[in-house]
């Protein structure tokens, strides 16, 4: 996949700052609104795929905070791939590293692998806007904290600009230090599930698979659960989709696709979202409003000539692709975005 030098994939460098700075935005700026709508458990122990990664931010929230068994994350442009690494890099920079005491048993008297973790006290925990919650449609909604929290804030947000960031390599290190002796081992053929949906369609809904597909008791350690790749991924195979996925994500994405594949373009990319899920599996899928469109098409002369052949409207036709030409069994909106108003 070559780096593409214009934007009309919506490939915007530096989306998530631009993004943020342009709305009311309740959380900090390291966590994103949208996820914050669902509850973790959607996402603890999971398999995701993050379609349209752009320099990660997301990918890595999901990889980090919501303890996802892997996250792969996949875009179209190689430069915006390449940002992942420092996106990456910060995060894993911030986080509290593993404390290990004296262990007196060992001759040099320094630690060894298997000695038990001192844990620190917990930090206060940051208050969001009053210190309540999240606000949500005007409303005060309780915001999820977990335990994981306080590790990963751990360092000012500033410490990676003024120290430098910390090599993931270190990560190996880190798990080294920890009782790695008693996690689990993963099964080779935990994944291996079938991709043809018979008697359990997958949902574009919120609502977490009774009966997931992978073991949410396996803990895999940040960064190594997560992956990105460089690729037009509607049209493309990557190594992950083998395994297939629990949850899939379409964030602000369909307007580009859309736009670029015209209607039978974006039904196969709906289809390939469906195909790759797991039995039970969610699609969360952020519309772009048509009023959109029409600033989009002037990208290039390609998008204008699609722009005037397009017969589907995100308003009035998507939700009957996904659950009648595709499948989905059942769709419920959590919140309107201004991205789907087509603001």
């Amino acid at each position: 996949m070559a780096y593409i030098k214009d934007q009309s994939h919506g490939n915007y460098r530096h989306y998530y700052v631009r993004r943020r700075a342009n709305e009311q935005y309740p959380l900090p700026l390291e966590r994103d609104e949208r996820l914050a709508l669902f509850d973790r458990e959607l996402f603890k122990g999971k398999r995701i795929l993050d379609v349209g990664c752009n320099s990660g931010e997301v990918t890595v929230e999901l990889a980090q905070r919501y303890e996802a068994l892997q996250v792969v994350g996949v875009d179209i442009d190689s430069a915006l791939v390449d940002q992942c690494k420092a996106t990456v890099e910060n995060a894993f920079s911030l986080q509290r590293p593993l404390a290990l005491p004296l262990d007196s048993s060992t001759p040099d008297g320094h630690s060894s692998p298997k000695a038990p973790i001192e844990q620190e006290p917990s930090r206060k925990k940051r208050r969001l806007n009053d210190g309540t919650g999240v606000i949500q449609d005007g409303l005060a909604a309780d915001y999820q904290t977990s335990p994981i929290t306080d590790n990963v804030d751990y360092f000012p947000a500033f410490f990676p600009s003024l120290f430098g960031t910390i090599d993931v390599r270190a990560a190996k290190l880190q798990d080294q230090a920890s009782d790695t002796a008693k996690r689990p081992a993963i099964q080779p053929d935990l994944f291996e599930q079938s991709k043809k949906r018979r008697a359990q369609p997958a949902t574009t809904n919120d609502t977490p698979d009774e009966n997931p597909t992978t073991d949410s008791k396996v803990p895999v350690a940040f960064p190594r659960n997560l992956v990105f790749y460089a690729a037009d991924w509607p049209k493309t195979k990557i190594e992950s989709d083998t395994d297939g996925y629990d949850v899939v994500l379409g964030l602000s994405l369909t307007k580009w696709i859309h736009l670029h594949d015209r209607d039978e373009g974006l039904i196969r990319f709906f289809q390939k979202c469906y195909d790759m899920l797991h039995p039970g599996g969610v699609l969360i899928l952020e519309k772009q409003g048509w009023k959109g469109y029409k600033q989009a098409k002037r990208m290039s002369e390609i998008l204008k000539r699609n722009y005037k052949l397009l017969q589907l409207r995100p308003e009035t036709d998507f939700d009957r692709i996904l659950l009648e030409t595709v499948g989905f069994a059942k769709k419920e909106t959590v919140k309107c975005t201004e991205t789907e108003k087509g603001e």
